[in-house]
């Protein structure tokens, strides 16, 4: 945690959490956006009258006229509004009635689209894919009468190869800007450019925190508009002393809170999927304690039907805890809660150029991130916030969580900007400017994997149609590099791959039942060809539901690979690929495993050569994990080699006294590797 000091004496509760300073400060509102006089308003034959109140409750009503009026008279408007003001599911309506025809609505998560449509959709009484749809990965629900369409980052980047000025739309809003994912930073790099040839477009930048300036700085002369939240009083607890075992602090949090604090929802804050399913498990094993306590944990990993299950009313004189990750920070919004229990962390995703692999880091959030799961509990009534770390630790954190792109692979977005035109990437107009070297070594990946020419740089006809493709350049490779005739076995291991595991890990008792039931799976050939034994069993049952249940397959993670492997397949049969649906002969999934990553992880993989002896080579699949799971899942294969590029290497000579290890580069013996 951060740096620490002495705490000041606070109103201790039960569980030692102490009072911090009263809550949380509300936004100042600019001059320009005090609210116009109210207006009468032309009642829409689409708008909803039951809902039509519950949208005029909202904060950001008032300020219809004021966005409308900032949209017309600039190019680009920066808004900044607090979690739970209504601007996400409003101000596209708001759009819509101004006259603006079409309005293209960006959201950094699969989930949070899909549920903003099904809102929108339903206040402006149309049916879903009609006036109102959304587009993610694998799942379009539109039609030529789309008006407002809430698509993920990625897919509208996908949107800008086959349409490079976006002429679909006239309007644009970029929403949870200040997540600053890596999709959302080349989306406003992009956007900028786009400008500068459509003069008609309207661009709406919109972000949940008060960071506005950088917005602004980056697009001269942009509006800016203030929209404050609700006005519900959040009082903010820190504890006394920092904790070792923040799970066990989590849990007597919610004891304390289920027994001694007036009815309303919680919303807890957890690191990841092992944690939640260990709490969760902790919690339904004492219900007798713990009575009329619903639990509900919301990660990625989760089948969807259970995450939407976090949404749903629990029965009168019950109470929910969601067990959550920081998906829950911004992205969706649960009614209900009353009270947030956050213990300070999260896991953070960084690219590690030496090994060529991210991992998922456990670090301390922002200030910024602290504010935003604070809000979540004062959005309908009065809240409680419980801090389970000192307000010194709080004073010392960074203000606002680093971007992504500073700390991801970079191999993707050049890849992504080649395609889309921009010839001169290390030129182009990033939002924050990612490291020199970071987009150096990106290029260098692409052109080792043929991508990119060795000479210009320039984007070459394999890196073209890898770029086709929504995969990891170096799993792209690997279809482009399949010459005529892709297998089916092969698009399987390539859609496993997009998966971090088609198992669901249980706690507690079960936990030795799921491994024995697995068993039946597993493979000496690595983790992969146990998931393609398990991916082909699944088929054999078509699916079934109570197979996935009894074997402790991750249903959600099936489907989504089937999902990855038809799309896959709808692309190489529109590419010049011929798809064999045979197995083909003496090429068993094992070779085809060592073909794949040996192709796809040039620069992930790791041989030890020891004086004399043959050498080996541990392999690392891109998956992302923690960087034991990298470790761990690394596997010895004795199969022959595949030409995919240069091979480059550094030779480490035996420790001596004095000297550390050293190394040479070199290449490989005949350019095998």
């Amino acid at each position: 945690m951060a740096r620490k000091s002495k705490s000041k004496k606070r109103d201790a509760e039960n569980h030692a959490p102490s009072a911090g300073n009263g809550g949380t400060r509300q936004p100042q509102r600019d001059v320009k956006t005090t609210p116009s006089p109210p207006q009468s308003t032309t009642k829409k034959s689409y708008d909803n009258p039951t809902l039509l109140k519950v949208r005029q409750a909202l904060p950001v009503w008032p300020f219809r006229s004021d966005i409308v009026a900032a949209v017309r008279g600039h190019a680009v408007t920066v808004i900044v509004g607090e979690t739970g003001s209504g601007k996400t599911t409003q101000i596209p309506q708001f759009l819509l009635g101004a006259g603006i025809k079409t309005v293209a609505v960006t959201q950094p998560r699969r989930i949070s689209a899909i549920s903003l449509a099904q809102r929108v959709a339903q206040e402006m009484s149309t049916k879903l894919g009609d006036r109102v749809g959304y587009s993610v990965r694998f799942d379009d629900m539109t039609s030529p009468n789309t008006a407002i369409k809430f698509v993920t980052d990625g897919m509208l980047l996908r949107e800008l190869l086959v349409d490079p000025l976006l002429g679909r739309y006239d309007a644009i809003v970029l929403d949870e800007a200040h997540e600053r994912s890596v999709r959302t930073d080349v989306l406003l790099g992009m956007v900028k450019q786009i400008l500068k040839q459509r003069t008609d477009l309207k661009v709406i930048v919109m972000s949940a925190t008060l960071e506005a300036g950088l917005f602004t700085k980056f697009f001269q002369g942009a509006g800016l508009l203030h929209i404050p939240g609700r006005l519900h009083e959040i009082r903010v607890f820190h504890t006394i002393a920092p904790h070792t075992d923040y799970v066990d602090a989590s849990l007597r949090t919610i004891y304390d809170i289920h027994h001694h604090q007036p009815s309303g929802d919680i919303l807890a804050f957890f690191n990841g999927q092992e944690d939640i399913e260990a709490a969760a498990a902790l919690l339904n094993e004492h219900t007798d304690a713990l009575p009329n306590l619903v639990v509900a944990p919301l990660y990625a990993n989760l089948p969807m039907q259970q995450q939407r299950a976090v949404f749903d009313p629990v029965p009168t004189g019950n109470r929910k805890v969601v067990l959550a990750t920081n998906i829950a920070e911004t992205s969706v919004t649960i009614t209900g809660v009353r009270y947030v229990i956050d213990h300070g962390l999260a896991k953070i995703k960084y690219f590690q150029p030496k090994v060529g692999l991210e991992s998922l880091v456990v670090a301390p959030i922002s200030q910024s991130s602290a504010m935003q799961r604070a809000g979540r509990a004062g959005r309908e009534a009065p809240g409680r916030v419980y801090r389970l770390y000192q307000e010194a630790d709080f004073l010392g954190l960074v203000p606002n969580t680093p971007a992504e792109i500073a700390r991801a692979n970079l191999a993707t977005v050049v890849l992504q900007l080649k395609a889309a035109g921009v010839d001169d990437v290390l030129q182009f107009e990033f939002i924050e400017r990612p490291a020199h070297e970071g987009l150096v070594a990106a290029h260098q990946q692409l052109v080792l994997l043929g991508a990119l020419d060795r000479q210009t740089r320039a984007l070459t006809t394999t890196g073209r149609a890898m770029a086709r493709y929504p995969l990891d350049p170096t799993i792209a490779r690997i279809l482009v590099a399949s010459e005529d005739v892709v297998s089916v076995d092969l698009l399987s291991l390539l859609s496993l791959l997009s998966q971090e595991t088609v198992f669901y890990t249980p706690t507690g008792d079960a936990r030795d039942e799921a491994l024995e039931k697995r068993r039946k799976f597993i493979s000496s050939d690595g983790d992969l060809i146990t998931w393609l034994n398990a991916l082909r069993a699944y088929e054999e049952v078509q699916g079934d539901d109570k197979w996935c249940h009894e074997h402790y397959v991750n249903m959600r993670n099936m489907r989504m690979v089937l999902n990855v492997r038809n799309q896959l397949r709808e692309q190489v049969a529109s590419q010049t690929h011929r798809l064999d649906t045979r197995r083909p002969r003496g090429s068993t999934p094992a070779v085809l495993f060592a073909r794949l990553l040996f192709a796809s992880r040039v620069l992930a993989t790791r041989r030890a050569v020891p004086d004399g002896g043959r050498a080996a080579c541990r392999l690392y699949p891109p998956v992302v994990g923690s960087v034991w799971q990298a470790r761990a899942s690394g596997r010895v294969c004795g199969f022959g080699w595949v030409r995919v590029g240069p091979v480059v290497y550094s030779r480490c000579e035996p420790r001596r006294s004095g000297v550390g290890r050293r190394g040479r580069a070199g290449r490989g013996a005949g350019g095998q590797g």
